[in-house]
């Protein structure tokens, strides 16, 4: 049972999770950012109007925590950084604490050497 549940805490993500279950996804995720910059909107408004967007198509589909990933590749790709694959299936918290939350979040300040393997792994978002 133990060996069981702790194959399921450690799911293999993959870049084309949402191809069936959302397949727009990741398009109104881009679409979203390139809306909200030109307004000069920053940080959660984004990531707000992007779940909006995606869960008027995909209602209960896609998780905050995958959304988040795509936005800081499609920002950075936005401004003329290079482009990386986004690996999706993260599971949203069923709980909050704000202070968990911004314990251990990236600073604006870091390239993009040190912000891609945050985003590139599960472990920035469990």
């Amino acid at each position: 049972m133990l060996v069981l549940l702790s194959m399921s805490c450690h799911a293999q993500l993959s870049s084309t999770f949402y191809d069936e279950s959302c397949p727009d996804a990741l398009t109104a995720i881009r679409t979203s950012i390139i809306i909200t910059n030109r307004g000069s909107v920053r940080g959660y408004e984004v990531i707000d109007y992007a779940k909006s967007e995606v869960e008027k198509i995909c209602p209960g589909v896609v998780s905050c925590a995958d959304i988040v990933a795509v936005i800081a590749r499609d920002a950075f790709v936005a401004v003329g950084s290079p482009s990386w694959t986004v690996k999706l299936e993260r599971r949203d918290s069923t709980t909050a604490s704000p202070s968990l939350a911004s314990s251990d979040l990236p600073s604006f300040r870091e390239g993009l050497e040190k912000l891609v393997p945050k985003f590139a792994s599960d472990e920035f978002f469990m």
